[in-house]
């Protein structure tokens, strides 16, 4: 909730229907001129054929996919909801574990 002159005005989250997923495997983050720049990346090393290709591979491209600007007031909300949800996958995950050693 944001407040507003001491009122507390509700977010109404909305998310286009067409809006596209994309995947990313790294990332970046800076700050500067006043703002956190989060930038993500799909690194998708390619396909060895054989031992000579892994010996000649030097670099595999990493290409942005996304990048966020967020003010230093909204980044701990943006930390501590990634955190809540990345344990939240971890307990699910033991929960998955835990049942399949069960049957």
């Amino acid at each position: 909730m944001s407040k507003k002159d001491g009122k507390q005005v509700r977010l109404k989250w909305s998310v286009p229907r067409d809006m596209r997923a994309i995947y990313a495997n790294n990332i970046i983050v800076n700050h500067q001129d006043g703002v956190f720049q989060i930038y993500l990346f799909d690194a998708v090393p390619p396909p060895l054929l054989d031992e000579a290709s892994l010996d000649s591979l030097t670099e595999v491209e990493a290409m942005a996919v996304a990048r966020i600007v967020v003010s230093p007031q909204s980044m701990p909300g943006f930390i501590q909801a990634l955190q809540t949800n990345h344990k939240r996958y971890l307990d699910s995950a033991d929960d998955s574990n835990d049942s399949e050693g069960n049957d």
